[in-house]
């Protein structure tokens, strides 16, 4: 049991960093407009992602969607970094929106 005790303490961890990330970088007076945002997204995207998964996962073949996913992160996140000067330098001590 202790060996997948990481794999069930991650997305905690994860909660936490984005979340003080979210409340820091935001100015006060839109702060619940995008906390209302945020748990909208977190609580429809795990399921809109399992549909489109089991959707994919029927059309094409078992292994191609988290393939697909795990390709799809890397195009996103890397297109982040080369266009946005913002999300290359973050800096959690002084956070701009």
């Amino acid at each position: 049991m202790l060996h997948i005790r990481p794999f069930t303490e991650s997305p905690a961890y994860s909660n936490i960093f984005r979340t003080t990330m979210m409340q820091s970088a935001t100015p006060d007076e839109m702060r619940g407009r995008l906390q209302g945002i945020f748990t909208l997204v977190l609580a429809a995207g795990p399921r809109l992602g399992d549909v489109l998964a089991g959707f994919t996962a029927a059309l094409i073949a078992l292994w191609f969607p988290p393939i697909a996913g795990g390709i799809l992160i890397l195009v996103v996140v890397g297109a982040l970094y080369a266009t946005r000067r913002r999300f290359r330098h973050y800096d959690a001590l002084e956070p701009v929106p």
